[in-house]
This record gives structure tokens, C-alpha cells and sequence, in this order.
């Protein structure tokens, strides 16, 4: 989004950013990276595997993706279901700050022991609860794509509760 390009921007002074469509990098030669990372973002849109199989088009012979994905059946998919239209009605409300202990605990509990600062915590809700596009794959799913496309299987992990499935493949 532009506002997130203008945060990063800010952090990453040197680096060359540009906002695209991550189904449809055009801008990008096929071929063009060592490593590819798309990390808490195809499962923002509404088609995944087409997020995948642009980071494989981008992923030179020999190169890596690094791909992260919400996990179906998870800690985070139950929560997501129990909690999405309460958190959005929240907010539409806007009366988000009635609740702010509460998401503040709750993220404590989420994230294991810590208060995260305000900043973060909006950040996190909206993230978590707020996105237009949420979708949660199975493992299953990411390795019909990997297979599909040829590519070795390098490292599975799972993070946040065991709700994000992190892949590394080598084309």
C-alpha cells in the first residue's frame, strides 16, 4: 500500500521500493532475483498461488523462496473466526479505544507474555482482524505448488503459534 512504501521508505533509505501487484510484478524480467521473500502477504489476496508462482517467475535457477502464509486450522484461524466481525464492528463503531485494555491483554496472551506499544498494537489489529482480503492454506496446498512448479522442498517451519506456515524452496 502507499502508506506502508512511505513507512519503509523511511526505515530502508537506500533501497529501491516500489509499490506493484504482487500477482503481477511487470516491472520484473523473469529470472531477475537470487531470493525471493513474500512473507505475510499472499494470504492478503485473493488468489495465493498466483503470489507464489510470480515469486517462482521472479526466483533465478538456483535461487530461493522464502514464502509465509497463514496456516489453516490454527491457533490464528480459530481466533480469526471467534473474533473478525466482533473487532470490525469495534472499529466501525469507532469505538476501539472502550476496548483497548482488552486488545492490549489479549495481544499480551497472543504474543506470548509482552505488552506491545500502542503503535504496534493497532498495527497488529488491523493486521490481524482489519484486512478486506484474509486466507488461511494448508500445508497440503503449498507443497501441490511447489511440486507443480518443480522446485525442492528446502525447509518447512511454523511460527506465531504454529498459525504461519514458512516455507524455503529451491528452484
Amino acid at each position: 500500500s502507499p502508506n506502508s512504501l512511505a513507512i519503509a521508505r523511511n526505515h530502508l533509505k537506500h533501497a529501491r521500493l516500489q509499490e506493484g501487484d504482487a500477482t503481477d510484478l511487470k516491472d520484473f524480467e523473469d529470472n531477475s532475483f537470487n531470493t525471493v521473500l513474500c512473507l505475510g502477504v499472499a494470504h492478503h489476496t485473493p488468489d495465493p498461488k498466483k503470489v507464489f508462482d510470480e515469486c517462482v517467475r521472479l526466483c533465478r535457477k538456483e535461487g530461493k523462496i522464502i514464502f509465509a502464509v497463514y496456516r489453516k486450522n490454527s491457533f490464528y484461524y480459530y481466533d480469526y473466526f471467534l473474533f473478525n466481525k466482533a473487532v470490525k464492528l469495534i472499529f466501525r463503531l469507532k469505538s476501539e479505544r472502550l476496548f483497548f485494555l482488552l486488545f492490549k491483554l489479549w495481544f499480551k496472551f497472543l504474543y506470548g507474555g509482552k505488552f506491545l506499544d500502542n503503535k504496534t498494537l493497532l498495527s497488529s489489529i488491523t493486521d490481524r482482524y482489519l484486512s478486506p482480503v484474509v486466507k488461511f492454506l494448508q500445508q497440503w496446498e503449498i507443497m501441490e505448488w511447489i511440486n507443480e512448479k518443480d522446485l525442492h522442498l528446502l525447509k518447512i517451519s511454523y511460527t506465531s503459534r504454529n498459525s504461519v506456515i514458512n516455507i524455503v524452496a529451491g528452484k
